[in-house]
This record gives C-alpha cells, sequence and structure tokens, in this order.
C-alpha cells in the first residue's frame, strides 16, 4: 500500500519561474542601490515574507489552486511596496 507523491498543479511551475525571474530582477536593483543595504534588507524582509505566504498556501492547496493563490504568487507584494 504505497501511495504516489503528491503532485503540485502545473499552473503553478510559470506562476513560480515569473515571480523568481522578477525577484531576481529587483534584487539586483535594490543591491545597486547606495544607501548603505537599507533597500535591499527591506526587500530581502519582503522576499522572506512572501516566499512563506506561498509556502502556506503550497501546504493547503498544492493539487487545485484558486484563482487568487495564483495572482499571489504572480503578483509579488514587493511591487505594492516599491
Amino acid at each position: 500500500m504505497t501511495e504516489e507523491p503528491k503532485r503540485l498543479n502545473p499552473v503553478y511551475s510559470g506562476a513560480v519561474r515569473f515571480a523568481l525571474i522578477e525577484q531576481l530582477l529587483l534584487l539586483l536593483l535594490t543591491w545597486l542601490m547606495l544607501d548603505e543595504g537599507m533597500t535591499v534588507t527591506i526587500f530581502m524582509y519582503s522576499a522572506a515574507a512572501y516566499w512563506l505566504g506561498f509556502g502556506i498556501i503550497m501546504v493547503r492547496r498544492s493539487l487545485s489552486p484558486g484563482k487568487y493563490d495564483i495572482l499571489f504568487v504572480i503578483m509579488d507584494p514587493e511591487i505594492w511596496t516599491g
């Protein structure tokens, strides 16, 4: 009686790829700012909170994401706070 491992919904793969590329670009831009690292520190806290929220979504609804779950993954909160 072995269970198959849970597979993620394929909708997540494109959304996660988009979010990673977007966050890496924003990380690079905030890293280049000459403000003694304040902006990149704020960005890192925001990114950590974002991925924590994403992890909660993945634990709760990894196989059947809702519309707002996908929107959360695509629309990074870093942009809203920028």
